[in-house]
């Protein structure tokens, strides 16, 4: 009921197959104690954005263990674990996918770019880019400088 939880044992879920996490399930009734004994044919996860590596084992009587694993290619979403009784989800818990903790932390942004060619030989000399050159140094005045002295300093 509304006191079954998911606990993820990691902030955030790397976006490969062999980066596991580990999760418990804390099963309880509507009173929050805990539920033990239950069948596991009643019990089932669903994931998006990951997949299950360990399938759930009781460990204690209202304690579940599994494991999932990230999906290549979903770094930047958000993966989801949901705990289903007889076929209704109970408790979900949302994890981000990052390619590494400080994205995960603070995020990230894609902006801008560039893009690089090889240089044409035509680009690596050229008249035009010479004669702007010579230009340029034939404008550039010299500016006479004053000389300072220090007067008075022993």
């Amino acid at each position: 009921g509304q006191h079954t939880a998911i606990v993820l044992g990691s902030e955030f879920l790397r976006p490969t197959p062999d980066a596991k996490i580990r999760g418990l399930v804390q099963l309880r009734d509507k009173d929050g104690r805990p539920v033990g004994g239950v069948s596991s044919r009643r019990l089932a996860l669903r994931t998006n954005n990951a997949r299950i590596a360990t399938d759930l084992k009781e460990e204690v009587p209202g304690l579940f263990s599994f494991q999932i694993k990230g999906v290549a290619a979903s770094g930047g979403q958000q993966a989801e674990v949901s705990l289903l009784f007889d076929g209704r989800t109970v408790a979900s818990k949302a994890i981000p996918v990052a390619l590494d903790s400080s994205a995960a932390n603070e995020g990230y942004q894609v902006s801008g770019g560039c893009g690089l060619k090889p240089m044409t030989q035509s680009a690596a000399f050229s008249y035009e880019n010479l004669g702007a050159l010579v230009l340029l140094c034939c404008l550039r005045r010299r500016v006479p400088r004053k000389k300072v002295t220090a007067k008075g300093l022993d």
